[in-house]
């Protein structure tokens, strides 16, 4: 154990570049390390930092992420080592000296943390619906115009009706939380099978925390994907906030 940590220490003492994207990479490991030990206000003030440096990256957003993601494996190789290896590595780099300095929320910052549970008088949770999004493999649940009901009790619990119904849709505003991110909007199909979730975090923090929960971030996904593997994406009128969307499989005739 004593060469891992002379390993990590090595690593962390090898990062002396000043450029933007270093900058910006030095915010996303110890974001990183926050969010996989389940700290994810820190996670959140880390990624917050190096927002000003995102301006001169000129490159697709999606395939920069995966180059940050591919640099922190090739620096740290959590693959090559067990859980409990993982947890030491990750807990080193979370508490070193730099990566302290990137969790100190500044003063005059009115930043929420987002990893308090939103307080509710529910049985049911929607991690309780929503908890194979991964893979738009969840118990489906509806708008019932009939009835005016939705199909799931979470609904009935927390006093939750649409407050609109249209093109075949339902929409819902909630004040919840789900995979440990605050949400404010849910639709559901009335006829058209389509599900999402708007989440009130920007996009990177929105991947950083469902690879942790799922072990992938869905940088990118083919359309053919469509139906078996969520989208996500910024919302366009509001960039701070994050949509993540199922919509039922497209089959060729």
């Amino acid at each position: 154990m004593k060469n891992l940590f002379v390993k990590i220490f090595a690593i962390l003492a090898l990062i002396g570049c000043d450029t933007r994207q270093d900058k910006i990479y030095h915010s996303f490991k110890c974001a990183k390390a926050a969010t996989y030990l389940e700290d994810h206000a820190s996670a959140r003030i880390a990624l917050q930092k190096s927002e000003l440096y995102f301006d001169d990256i000129h490159t697709n957003e999606a395939y920069f992420w995966m180059q940050l993601n591919q640099r922190f494996q090739e620096d740290f190789g959590l693959y090559k080592h067990t859980h409990s290896g993982q947890m030491e590595i990750l807990s080193t780099l979370y508490n070193s000296r730099e990566c302290k300095m990137s969790y100190e929320q500044a003063e005059t910052s009115d930043t929420k943390s987002y990893n308090q549970p939103v307080k509710k008088s529910t049985r049911h949770s929607l991690e309780d619906i929503f908890q194979n999004f991964n893979t738009c493999d969840f118990p489906k649940v509806s708008y019932n115009l009939f009835s005016e009901v939705t199909s799931h009790p979470y609904f009935s619990e927390a006093k939750v009706r649409p407050y609109k119904i249209e093109q075949s849709l339902a929409f819902y505003s909630v004040n919840d939380s789900l995979f440990g991110m605050p949400v404010s909007h849910i639709i559901l199909p009335v006829t058209w099978s389509h599900y999402s979730v708007t989440f009130d975090l920007p996009i990177n923090e929105v991947r950083l925390r469902l690879e942790t929960v799922f072990g992938e971030s869905f940088e990118a996904v083919d359309i053919s994907d469509a139906g078996y593997k969520p989208f996500l994406i910024a919302r366009r009128d509001d960039p701070s906030k994050t949509i993540i969307y199922c919509d039922e499989p497209e089959y060729d005739e």
